[in-house]
């Protein structure tokens, strides 16, 4: 990770995090970096101390900082000498250096107002947490605005706690808790071959919170509309979730939530770094997040639940018909024969968990409720009953949720690499609920460190959706959002509703829509598998005979790297111009095996 010759330096700097920690404050450092290696990012480390020596050429403070005056001097003869800064969430003491008169002001839930073509982007309107009020001053490039929400967060003072509601949800008839505000959402200030870039809004910090919400302690707010009753007496992960409904978008099937705003956080966070590589020509590697140059993927999830054996049967032959794999959520009690889970595993089919934790509440049923022994009670079934001896992943039934870490820290706990469970429960609350189509980790509080877990959480946007020529077209939507954005597009399906009507069709329309779009389809394994082959993989980039060489170690087959910064010094078979990120780059897929790339 510290390699001296990798380009971008990140302040990670301990003695940050730990002052925030003893403040009773989350650190949103370590999710910075989080943020950066699921971008395909690689990078240094550096603490306060490095700044004051030799930088590498594009630096990002990842979030808010205030700078001692030898720090910002320093940071200003590294952007006149033409290096690159990145401030994101908010700096203090360093307001020449950025361009901007910024004040001591941060709003807590705010919206991002991004204009089209800001770093190469298309606009548009986002929530998010933390942002700075700053002013830009002369002779710098203004770009967007913050300013504060219509309705009060839940999640206030940057707590992953801190919440006596079951939802982050405000509501309707919420007034704003004061008049409103704004300030700048960036500025670029170009000093020489140099460049200062502020960011008012804090992504990580943002991108957490929409991601894992705030502790589900009871039913969240119903959508005002009456399109999503979540006052339904079972505490489900969409209870927690702190997207309000007012960011829903018109769909065939009515309002939904149609814009993943943590991922187009995360390409905001990535546009920056690609911006000071193209304006400082600092050769940059970027790891694409799938093989093969492909756009995104999409993957199946069938939830069993009642276990119906001939249901399943059936269900896997429509599969076959489809040539599609899928991951199988089997739930307690009853379960498949062994001769389906066999045929299963003969098809590359995944055999994963469907934890129950509502069933004992509702029917007095043993084994099936919220604790820990019975997670692992519920598991230690499955390996019996399938014969499988290492479940990947899992989903919880009805998206049954308590709290805000707990299941997570089971689910490492036990050694499963994928959660499956956040996502929607209800029609109105459809698609990017979440905020994300990504593989992501979840982000343990301040009482341990505020660690990033082992384990993805990988969420689903719709369940079945069988029912009519709307819902078509609504999958449809999701698919293209889902393409744009580099994602994975997981859809459920129930084996037991295979004879409904519409449901085969359904499924058939949604598998052969994502082929058309150059999706393949995956199981969640594979998914997680690629991620960590992936992030294991280091790519650079050398000068070498006044052209730039690719290398590359540890790469699984297929890596695709996006080149920033090269311009017209990269050439070659496989080589291809494109846009991404907002930035011209050129693409390469990686050759079989590891060899230099001119």
């Amino acid at each position: 990770m510290n390699d001296p010759r990798t380009p971008l330096g990140v302040l990670l700097d301990p003695h940050d995090a730990e002052r925030d920690r003893q403040l009773s404050r989350d650190h949103f450092g370590g999710y910075a970096a989080e943020l950066l290696q699921h971008a395909g990012l690689d990078f240094r480390r550096l603490s306060r101390h490095s700044l004051l020596g030799t930088l590498p050429p594009i630096v990002l403070l990842p979030y808010p900082v205030r700078l001692a005056r030898q720090e910002a001097e320093s940071l200003e003869r590294h952007v006149k000498g033409g290096g690159a800064v990145i401030a994101c969430g908010g700096v203090e003491g360093a307001d020449e250096l950025f361009g901007i008169v910024a004040s001591r002001r941060y709003l807590d839930e705010a919206v991002l107002a991004w204009p089209e073509n800001g770093f190469g982007l298309e606009r548009g309107e986002m929530p998010v947490w933390g942002a700075q009020l700053a002013v830009p001053a002369g002779g710098v490039q203004a770009i967007g605005e913050v300013r504060s929400a219509a309705t009060p967060s839940l999640a206030a003072d940057g707590y992953l706690g801190g919440t006596e509601s079951g939802s982050g949800r405000a509501g309707e008839g919420v007034a704003a808790a004061a008049a409103a505000v704004s300030g700048v959402g960036a500025t670029v200030r170009t000093s020489g071959a140099g460049a200062a870039l502020y960011l008012a809004f804090d992504v990580p910090r943002s991108v957490v919170t929409m991601q894992q919400g705030v502790p589900v302690l009871g039913d969240a707010a119903s959508a005002p509309d009456g399109s999503a009753k979540l006052e339904d007496g079972i505490r489900k992960s969409d209870d927690g979730a702190v997207i309000d409904w007012r960011w829903r978008e018109e769909s065939p099937e009515g309002p939904v939530f149609a814009t993943p705003y943590a991922d187009r956080l995360r390409e905001l966070l990535v546009a920056a770094v690609v911006r000071c590589a193209e304006i400082t020509s600092t050769p940059l590697a970027l790891k694409w997040y799938w093989p093969d140059a492909l756009p995104a993927v999409a993957t199946l999830s069938f939830d069993t639940d009642s276990n119906e054996d001939a249901d399943g049967w059936e269900f896997m032959r429509v599969l076959e018909q489809l040539d599609v794999v899928g991951t199988w959520c089997v739930m307690f009690p009853g379960g498949y024969s062994r001769a389906l889970y066999e045929a299963l595993r003969e098809r590359n089919d995944e055999i994963a968990l469907h934890y129950d934790a509502l069933t004992s509440d509702l029917k007095g049923v043993p084994h099936c409720g919220w604790s820990w022994e019975d997670f692992l009670h519920q598991l230690d079934w499955l390996r019996s009953e399938t014969g499988v001896e290492r479940v990947v992943s899992q989903k919880n039934h009805v998206t049954r949720w308590e709290g805000l870490l707990e299941l997570f820290r089971w689910v490492e706990r036990a050694g499963i690499t994928v959660d499956q469970t956040k996502g929607p429960s209800k029609i109105g609350n459809l698609g990017f609920n979440f905020g994300t189509c990504h593989l992501w980790r979840p982000m343990e509080d301040l009482r341990d460190g505020n660690r990033c877990m082992d384990l993805f959480e990988l969420p689903f946007l719709t369940h079945d959706m069988h029912t009519s020529q709307r819902r078509v077209e609504l999958r449809r939507l999701l698919v293209e959002r889902v393409a744009r954005h580099g994602g994975a597009a997981h859809f459920i399906f129930h084996p037991q509703r295979i004879h409904e009507e519409g449901m085969r069709e359904a499924l058939a329309d949604v598998v052969n829509y994502a082929r058309g779009r150059g999706l393949e389809w995956w199981t969640s394994e594979r998914i997680a598998r690629w991620e960590k082959a992936r992030r294991r993989a280091k790519v650079g980039l050398a000068e070498a005979d006044r052209s730039l060489r690719l290398d590359s170690a540890a790469a699984p087959r297929g890596l695709t790297v996006l080149l920033f910064g090269v311009k017209e010094r990269f050439a070659g078979e496989g080589v291809e111009r494109v846009q991404a990120f907002g930035s011209p780059a050129v693409r390469v897929v990686l050759p079989e095996r590891n060899e230099a790339i001119r």
